[in-house]
């Protein structure tokens, strides 16, 4: 790693000033007014592997971190991580990252992205097995809740719940354990005949024009992953994120004054200021700051 710049102090430069640096530019603003949401990430290899309504775009990070890189900033921090867009991005850019992520269930989602170094041939014969597991498994669709059996037809239910049982049989926290969970998980949309809204709300009044055999949407998804991980592998990349699950209120990973550049997308602009407050205790020193909903 090439040695940080040296930091410019200005001292008369506030917490508040500091925000003033979310991007304003007429180009920047440009970018922003013509890159969509998270809907451009649903064609890029690992950001698809689970639809989150909440992310942001990876084109405009992957811009923004490859301009950033190009001032002499090699540090970036997303104190709101999701499910891991700045992360990666930062990999494929070259640049050490840290991301912060206090919800257990997103964090898991970013955190099993980031295994996408794992080799694809043994992780599609272990999610395969499951599958074959499966498939020996009598299913059952009792004890899930009613909404549950709302979103999904008998038989549906009865075949999403023999791929959760095969998965639980061979669990172990593993890489490859990971990666077949979110397989898993990221199928549960489609197998549903049901609507769903842009938040991802279930509208069980609502039809969808079809949905997904489970097994048959698992073995896609398999197959989606191992081949995002054999491109992703073969393209340039950089030294892996790094991602807490923790509060960013208190930041209490992330060493003082280690980023020179923080990109992220918080609902409150107070966010912002507490974080800054906790990852620097200098207030001289002047990162650059960009906030996707700005």
């Amino acid at each position: 790693m090439k040695a940080k710049p040296e930091r410019t102090k200005k001292s008369d430069n506030s917490v508040k000033e500091q925000l003033a640096l979310y991007t304003s530019t007429p180009q920047e603003k440009k970018l922003i007014d013509t890159t969509s949401t998270f809907s451009e990430n649903v064609s890029l290899p690992i950001h698809r592997w689970f639809r989150y309504s909440a992310g942001f775009s990876a084109l405009w990070v992957r811009n923004l971190i490859s301009k950033e890189r190009a001032n002499g900033r090699y540090t970036v921090i997303d104190p709101f991580a999701g499910s891991g867009t700045v992360l990666l991005e930062a990999e494929r850019c070259g640049m050490l990252s840290i991301g912060l992520e206090a919800h257990p269930f997103v964090a898991r989602i970013a955190n099993v992205k980031l295994f996408w170094r794992e080799d694809g041939s043994i992780f599609r014969e272990y999610a395969l097995s499951i599958l074959e597991e499966a498939r020996r498994i009598r299913g059952e669709d009792n004890g899930y809740p009613q909404l549950i059996k709302k979103c999904f037809p008998s038989g549906t239910l009865r075949r999403l719940d023999s791929l959760r049982r095969a998965w639980e049989e061979a669990a172990d926290e593993s890489p490859l354990s990971e990666l077949s969970w979110l397989a898993l998980t990221s199928i549960l949309r489609e197998c549903s005949p049901v609507g769903t809204a842009q938040w991802q709300y279930v509208l069980p009044k609502k039809r969808k024009a079809k949905s997904v055999d489970p097994f048959r949407a698992f073995t896609e998804k398999i197959y989606l992953m191992t081949d995002d991980m054999f491109t992703r592998q073969h393209e340039e990349h950089g030294p892996k994120a790094v991602l807490s699950r923790e509060d960013a209120r208190t930041c209490d990973s992330v060493p003082d004054d280690w980023a020179d550049l923080l990109i992220t997308s918080p609902s409150i602009y107070r966010d912002i200021n507490a974080v800054w407050c906790r990852i620097t205790n200098n207030e001289a020193y002047q990162p650059s700051i960009f906030n996707y909903s700005s």
